[in-house]
């Protein structure tokens, strides 16, 4: 046998779709649809709602940890104090302390440590609105807490 390297090697004898024809080329389209059918109903699926959060104020969850723990909640509160955190990877993150805005002084309010991964333009005194799940332990930007509201959304209430 011999090697012509002015032309390009042949590894079958024939074509390899040469084989299929018409009824094969006919099969090759029934399969593939076949196939497909079984998958694009889960590629035009819904996810499950989310359930919607509980209004609650600090003091209830501070008091209460085992009923909201893992639970989707939406507090309201001053912010007593920020700090900027970095994840075990590096990623900034938003340590908020809030405090229930009301009567009494600072001491006699419940406190309620929140987890913002969108670091946002708030500052010490702001009023806020957050939405999140309250965990009682956790990891959350690669460090283990506890007793943390891993917050979705932090509105700046302007009322």
């Amino acid at each position: 046998m011999s090697f012509d390297y002015n032309k390009a090697p042949r590894i079958f004898k024939r074509a390899f779709y040469s084989g299929l024809g018409r009824t094969g080329a006919r099969w090759a389209v029934v399969f593939l649809i076949l196939s497909l059918s079984g998958s694009l109903p889960g590629l035009f699926a819904k996810s499950r709602p989310k359930a919607l959060p509980l209004s609650v104020s600090i003091r209830e969850v501070v008091e209460n940890e085992d009923r909201y723990d893992g639970r989707r909640i939406v507090v309201s509160g001053r912010i007593q104090s920020i700090f900027l955190k970095r994840g075990r990877l590096g990623m900034p993150y938003l340590e908020i302390h809030l405090i229930e805005d009301g009567a009494g002084t600072i001491s006699d309010k419940p406190s309620l440590e929140v987890i913002s991964l969108q670091v946002q333009k708030i500052r010490p005194g702001d009023k806020v609105i957050v939405q999140g799940s309250y965990r009682v332990s956790g990891k959350k930007a690669g460090h283990f807490l506890e007793h943390f509201l891993d917050a979705e959304i932090v509105l700046i209430d302007l009322s």
